[in-house]
């Protein structure tokens, strides 16, 4: 049995997946890779059959958190201690996924984030998207104290003892979960670490940030930090209770 997991979630990405498998299959890393095909109308469930990789597909589109909740379920109904979770799109640079396994194995490490903001990176951020990071940027450091450089990254790794968590009712964000679930884990205690790694533009097709749909997306996961931190607060009077 592999202890970890490469999870990669992916929605209308026949011009971008096959790439991302081929790069990732060939570091030939002995971990499994899973892919979840959020009901793309597009070849990209017929193109990562041709690979050796587990597949799961959605019926229909359920959006970025249903899918990234079906991978971790996935990953904890199969015994797996480790995921690491990157993008179908091609904009993560594959070769620094031995970086974030390498951080997850300290004790001390509970969550691992690749920031493209500790190193050069190649991906052009438009000011929109810019602005939005460095507004998460303040806000979970106000929130919980610890500076996070790149909370908007999908570049991720994650212990067992975290991810459990996520395929409980309730816990895992229904929209975004990013800067929201980054504090929601920090207020729980959860050991953060960030390790530099690059970033692309993607090749084809056109992110689901794009221009302003960067100010829809903070204002949602706005919403969601607000459920957060009710919840915290919540949990602070119930066990002084």
């Amino acid at each position: 049995m592999k202890t970890h997991l490469i999870m990669i979630p992916a929605h209308n990405e026949e011009g971008n997946i096959a790439t991302v498998l081929e790069d990732v299959l060939s570091l030939d890393l002995g971990t499994d890779i899973l892919v979840i095909n959020d009901g793309s109308s597009d070849q990209t469930e017929n193109i990562v059959k041709s690979y050796p990789v587990f597949l799961v597909t959605h019926p229909v589109n359920l959006g970025y958190a249903a899918t990234l909740q079906t991978g971790f379920k996935f990953a904890y109904n199969k015994g797996y201690q480790y995921v690491i979770q990157l993008d179908g799109d091609g904009q993560h640079d594959v070769q620094y996924i031995h970086e974030l396994m390498y951080a997850l194995s300290n004790e001390q490490t509970d969550i691992v984030l690749g920031s493209r903001f500790l190193q050069r990176s190649q991906m052009n951020i438009s000011w929109a998207k810019l602005a939005v990071i460095k507004f998460f940027r303040a806000m979970i450091m106000r929130m919980t104290g610890k500076k996070v450089t790149d909370p908007t990254s999908g570049f991720r790794g994650y212990k067992v003892s975290v991810f459990h968590n996520f395929v409980k009712p309730n816990f895992f964000p229904n929209e975004y979960p990013d800067s929201n679930l980054i504090i929601e884990l920090l207020l729980q205690k959860y050991r953060l670490v960030e390790v530099p790694v690059n970033m692309k533009d993607r090749m084809h097709g056109v992110s689901m940030h794009a221009g302003f749909k960067s100010f829809i997306y903070m204002f949602h996961v706005m919403l969601s930090i607000v459920t957060v931190m009710l919840r915290h607060t919540l949990r602070k009077r119930v066990s002084i209770k």
